[in-house]
């Protein structure tokens, strides 16, 4: 179906909305209120793409099961056009430092992705020494984020404005997406800018937390290493001499700046669970903050937006009589938020799940892991909240 959608937010979230939604056929219009694209969470040079290894069956599980593979699909096809270089498969190495991936480690459960190794295997694969046994993924790896992004934003079907704040999104039979200097019309509109769509009426309503992160770039001092650990945080191998470490999660604090001590706390993490990397001050030569914006179940909002101007103004009534089979959604009107730290693993799902909707309204997502993403799942306690 061919429509003009506009897309909020040129981040790793909407860049892939609108690379699929492009894809497949429509016109896309994408807007954000930076210089440059991939300028909040996503600018960071190297992320992981590792699964989420769970211990129960959930829906988390089956979101990010699903999450994993499609990425891993994208990517794929990224190289199979000859670009190479956007994600290095690597495989990475978790070392179960929680209660969670310990009780997963000690099962004797079935893993959908990866396999249980001792240290020596481990550290075979790792080229350096691991002293804990873990799990081995041989199909994770390394993504550079902002170069995914920029190839993406070579579709012919997107057009880029970047400087534009969006400050107002109207419906009279389209939607016209009001900035501080014009206006765009548009047949749908998907809020994708992280927690700026707390500035929007419509998406104001959903919750969540801004969450601060700090990478540390190090020189290279393991040349040898060669595939990504994970434990208290990450350790990529060398890129073009730097090594990438992270990442802190500081809630409650909003400072950009990059802190000298917090980079030094973290590589002191590191090696409480990698006692050969070996490291001085002096290596570290920069960093990165980003904020990233968390729900309160982890897990990213996707989907139809409902109306929850229509159902606060009916009061009590909208929450004794609540009923998920009848709520009023907005005509056009989607969001992709609260990735947070996951976004390599769940925005080409999220992309997917939202052109589907796009193109075929009126098909509802059926399968357990997408109704765990909708927006609906917050309602009844966001109206609760709103009538005290």
């Amino acid at each position: 179906m061919n429509q003009n959608i506009i897309v909020i937010g040129a981040g790793l979230a909407g860049t892939c909305v609108a690379y699929e939604l492009a894809q497949r056929g429509n016109q896309v219009t994408l807007l954000d209120r930076a210089a440059q694209p991939a300028s909040g969470a996503s600018g960071i040079p190297m992320g992981i793409l590792m699964p989420f290894l769970a211990d129960i069956d959930s829906a988390a599980k089956s979101v990010y099961a699903q999450g994993f593979q499609t990425s891993l699909n994208w990517l794929q096809r990224i190289e199979d056009v000859g670009e190479g270089n956007i994600f290095e498969r690597t495989g990475a190495i978790q070392i179960p430092r929680h209660r969670r991936l310990k009780r997963l480690f000690d099962s004797n459960s079935e893993l959908d992705f990866g396999v249980r190794c001792g240290s020596t295997a481990l550290s075979q694969k790792a080229g350096i020494q691991i002293s804990e046994p873990g799990f081995w993924v041989m199909q994770a790896g390394c993504v550079r984020i902002p170069d995914w992004i920029r190839w993406m934003l070579q579709h012919q079907a997107i057009d880029f404005k970047p400087d534009v704040d969006v400050t107002e999104l109207q419906w009279d039979k389209k939607w016209r997406v009001k900035t501080r200097n014009r206006s765009f019309d548009a047949d749908a509109v998907v809020i994708a800018n992280a927690r700026d769509h707390l500035s929007l009426q419509q998406s104001a309503w959903l919750p969540g937390e801004r969450v601060r992160g700090q990478v540390v770039y190090v020189k290279d001092r393991t040349s040898t290493m060669n595939a990504v650990v994970c434990g208290d945080g990450y350790v990529t191998p060398s890129f073009d001499g730097i090594q990438v470490i992270g990442a802190s999660f500081d809630h409650g604090m909003d400072n950009m700046n990059v802190n000298r001590h917090q980079n030094l706390l973290m590589l002191k993490r590191v090696q409480s669970w990698l006692p050969d990397f070996q490291w001085q001050p002096e290596d570290c030569v920069s960093g990165r903050v980003g904020f990233r914006f968390s729900t309160p179940d982890r897990l990213p909002i996707v989907g139809q937006l409902p109306r929850f101007d229509e159902l606060q103004s009916a009061g009590e009534r909208a929450i004794s009589h609540f009923d998920p089979s009848s709520i009023p959604y907005y005509e056009g009107l989607y969001v992709s938020l609260g990735h947070a730290s996951r976004g390599t693993l769940t925005c080409p799902l999220a992309a997917e799940i939202l052109a589907d909707l796009i193109d075929q309204p009126a098909i509802a997502p059926g399968s357990q892991f997408k109704r765990a993403l909708e927006p609906i799942r917050f309602l009844r306690r966001a109206l609760i909240q709103s009538n005290p």
